[in-house]
This record gives C-alpha cells, structure tokens and sequence, in this order.
C-alpha cells in the first residue's frame, strides 16, 4: 500500500523549467532534474505510525516525504497545534517547513497574527536585526504568542533562508485580523497621511489605536462604523490613492481597513466573553479571506494556527472554521497536519491573565486515543491507519471537536509535552 492522501498531481516547483509539448534539444524540456533531496530515505511502510524524531529532522523530513511526495501544485499545508502554549509545536512547525521549502519550493509562512503585526518578523528574516525580533515579540509577552520557542522558530527560518541563493529568501506573512490593532492602524495611518489627510485624522479620532483600561466596546463599535464608510466608498477613491502611491500600496491598505474592522467587531464579543460568536461573524471569514489572498501566488505556503482553525471539517462555535471554510474552495490544495500531546504540561493563562503550566492530554479525549495508537514516543500517522478508530469524534486540549478521518491528512503525535517559555531578550 502507497501512501496517498487523496492528493494527486506532481508539484513543479517555482522557476522550475516547464517543458513544452514541442521542447527541442538545448530548450526546458532537456533541463536535468534537480537531484532528489530525499532519495536516501529508508523506504517507509505506509499503513503504520512512523518515528517523528525532533532531535533528527533529516528523520522526521524522510516521514513527511512519504506522506507528501506527491502534495498539488500551489499547496496550502496548514501545520497545526492543539495547544498555543507546548515548546514542541514550534520544532514541528520548524522541520515540516523545512520539509516543504526543500522539496515543494515553499517560500511563504502564514501566522495566525496581523500582517502590519508581522513586518518585524519579515524584517529579521532578512537582516538577522534582534530588535526587529523584539519588536514583535516584546508586546506580545504577556500573551499566547510571546514565547522563547517561537522566536527559536522565526530564527531557525531566518537560517533556512541563508540557505537560499541570491535574491530568494523566506518570508513570513499574518493572516489575522486585528485583533491586536495597533499595527494596523499605525500603517493605515501612514497610509493616509500620505493620500488623504483628512481620512487619517477623522480614523484618529474615531479609531481606537491600543487596548487599554479605556478601551470601550462602544468605541470599538463606532472605530468599525467608521472604517464601514471609508470601505463603502472605496472604489471613488481608489485610483486617486493610487497616483499618490501604488498599486501595491493602496490595495494593502484597502485589506488593512477590513483587518481593523473586523478585529474592532471581534474584540466587542470578546470583551463580553462570548469569544465563539465574535470569531464565528468576524475573525474566521476574515482569516478565510486573508488565507486565500495569499494563496493566489501559485507556490506553496504554510500556515500556522490552531488545529481548530486547520481542521478540514470543525466548527467553532456556530460557524465553520478557517480550514473548513478554505477546504471547500482550495479542495485538495488544502492539507492539514495536526498536532497532539500525551502528557506534560502546557503555558496557559488564568482567568487574570497570568501565565502557569497546566497539564497537556486531561481535558480532551483525542490525545488518549493517539497514545494508543504506537508506543513510539514521537511519530506521525495516517488517520486512516489500520486499527485506529480515526472516524470517531473525539475532544481536543481546548475542547474543540474532532474526527480525526475527516479533518486532518497527518497527525504528529507527541507523547511528552513541555511548556513553553515567556519571550525573555
């Protein structure tokens, strides 16, 4: 048996030669081929969980080129995590990029953050600058996203972009809306003060830039009814924007001026607790939209997010999540490979904000399932592999419903989990 994910045809990487049906001698049809990277890998048997070595990414790459070795043209491979909070889930995201870079030509990594957020990270990718690391991660310390580890990952993408000849490099990109805003409005307000100044002072005084102790869900409420009129006439606008800057510029700001409404809607919810229909109307159809955007470049990119948000086929809350929703319109482009944890403990916030470590593995019923699968402590499988109910529904680290057979192509399994560290200079 081959492992096949119902995936189907041969990538042709990015500035890969195509051959013509009528290539001659001397023409693209004659090129070499690229040499293999992955043709000393041991051969895999498919209809079993196989070793997912951490310490041994060349290992752990030689399991993912036998799930993946024949992923679409123009892939979208969302890396899942069942917790934000596990040290390990960034070494995972790490080698299945490296996987995806060296054997699918992938260029591009999508965050689950605001892109203006994300311009720091791009920035270190491309000069090794520590304070524009810092810049990203220092605000977010007190929150999921600030940790150690995934600095350890932006830096370990920065060296797989070194690896990259002259004028290529990796680069790394957000898909949230704002639920952190003040990086959108920071480069809206740039924005405006360069083609319509009267715009950037009227969104100063509508617009909340920061969340604080004043920050109100009536004016989050009016800064959305704002940027809903500045949307509305967009159009009568656009090509006066555009003489004043660019294209490239105007249709940036025009996705920032969605990404700030919708997070200022989002955060209303939010802030009355009800997390689930605020992402439901708000952030998932603004990450659907900002996911496909991204994949219209024709190469293959990588998201990071939540299993939840990945999945093929979850709900959150009452409507359908990012993967859910992308899955329907990308088809087998989309490819989603979870993550789940044993035992351990995981960084996780208290009702006050505060961050401890709490166990990994007690509050779902997925991981126990996982666990059973392969006494191998660290591997990765097909939902499908003989044995495995993988069609039963089970219960994620945050609660978040799965069935394993529809919503994931892989699983990487770890059975111990550590912590992941506050992002410390």
């Amino acid at each position: 048996m081959r492992l096949v994910l119902t995936l189907a045809s041969m990538w042709v990487g990015c500035g890969d030669p195509v051959p013509s049906p009528d290539a001659g001698p001397g023409d693209a049809g004659d090129a070499p081929d690229a040499p293999d990277p992955f043709a000393s890998c041991p051969a895999l048997v498919v209809d079993v969980p196989h070793p997912f070595p951490l310490d041994d990414s060349d290992g752990a790459q030689c399991a993912l080129d036998a799930a993946f070795r024949d992923l679409p043209t123009a892939a979208v491979v969302c890396s899942g995590e069942d917790s934000h909070g596990v040290a390990e889930s960034a070494a995972v995201h790490g080698i299945v990029f490296e996987y995806l870079m060296r054997a699918h030509g992938a260029r591009t990594v999508l965050i689950e953050s605001g892109d203006a957020a994300t311009v720091p990270l791009d920035d270190y990718i491309a000069t090794g600058d520590e304070s524009r690391l810092a810049a990203y991660f220092e605000p977010f310390a007190r929150t999921a996203a600030g940790t150690n580890e995934a600095a350890a990952l932006i830096r370990h993408l920065r060296e797989l972009s070194l690896t990259l000849g002259d004028g290529d490099r990796v680069h790394i990109r957000g898909i949230d809306v704002a639920v952190q805003p003040t990086s959108t409005f920071d480069r809206l307000a740039a924005y405006f003060a360069v083609t319509d100044p009267m715009v950037e002072a009227s969104m100063r005084a509508a617009c909340p830039r920061t969340l604080g102790p004043g920050t109100t869900a009536s004016g989050l409420s009016n800064g959305a009814a704002y940027l809903d009129g500045v949307i509305e006439g967009w159009d009568g606008v656009r090509e006066g924007y555009i003489a004043s800057t660019d294209a490239g510029s105007t249709d940036l700001a025009y996705a920032d001026l969605l990404d700030l409404r919708d997070g200022y809607r989002f955060l209303v919810y939010y802030a009355m607790g009800d997390f689930s229909t605020g992402d439901a109307m708000h952030r998932e159809p603004g990450l659907e939209r900002n996911l496909l955007r991204a994949a219209e470049g024709g190469e293959t990119v990588m998201v990071m997010a939540h299993n939840a948000h990945c999945a093929h086929g979850t709900r959150i809350g009452s409507a359908p999540s990012l993967g859910t929703r992308v899955s329907s319109v990308l088809t087998s482009r989309y490819v989603v490979i979870g993550q789940s944890y044993g035992h351990g403990v995981q960084r996780e916030a208290d009702r006050a904000g505060v961050f401890g470590e709490v166990p990994v593995g007690t509050s779902g019923t997925w991981a126990a399932s996982l666990a059973a699968a392969s006494e191998l402590p660290q591997f990765i499988m097909l939902p499908s592999q003989p044995g495995y109910a993988g069609d039963a529904e089970y219960y994620g680290e945050y609660g978040d419903r799965l069935i394993p057979t529809r919503d994931f192509d892989a699983i990487v399994f770890l059975s111990e989990a550590t912590a992941s560290t506050t992002y410390m200079r």
